[in-house]
């Protein structure tokens, strides 16, 4: 049971290194070239500022994203206290406390990985309106895909992704 949800936890996060990857992979099309909408992995959405700093709107909707971007704490904590817990389930010797050491530290990794899914999930949709903003306003028109969707490449392979979100609004 705690083997076989430790082998789900780690097949999920490769595969959102697996995304990563592909994030930093994603290119716009304008006036049918490809301009790498990322320019190195502290500066995503970097390689559309030279258009978006026109209109007021999407230069502050790039802004969020990039800030968005960033590590956030409650990431960089989460992560090790839960690696933390499962290793130290591994070498307590009362099954109880093994027990609910392992579950508590597999359940924390899996909110922890929902968590930054989530949260980068819906960062994403500050590039895309960013995009949508400057578009509405400007030329030349910035055609903004996802990786697997960007008409001047070939589709590579199908994917499966899992994301949670939730909008508020008040």
């Amino acid at each position: 049971m705690v083997l076989s949800l430790l082998i789900v936890l780690v097949f999920f996060s490769q595969k959102a290194l697996a995304q990563q990857v592909d994030i930093c992979s994603r290119v716009a099309v304008i006036n049918h070239q490809e301009v790498l909408v990322d320019v190195n992995n502290d500066q995503k959405g970097e390689g559309l500022r030279h258009y978006l700093e026109k209109d007021a709107v999407a230069r502050h909707y790039l802004d969020l994203y990039q800030e968005g971007t960033r590590i956030k704490w409650q990431n960089t904590l989460l992560g090790p206290l839960s690696a933390g817990l499962v290793v130290s389930g591994l070498t307590v010797s009362s099954d109880k406390t093994k027990k609910s050491l392992i579950v508590s530290g597999g359940v924390l990794m899996l909110v922890n990985f929902l968590m930054s899914a989530t949260m980068r999930e819906n960062n994403e949709e500050n590039l895309r309106r960013a995009v949508r903003e400057y578009n509405q306003r400007h030329t030349p028109r910035i055609e903004f895909y996802p990786p697997e969707e960007t008409p001047l490449r070939p589709s590579s392979s199908p994917s499966f992704s899992f994301v949670l979100a939730k909008n508020w609004r008040f």
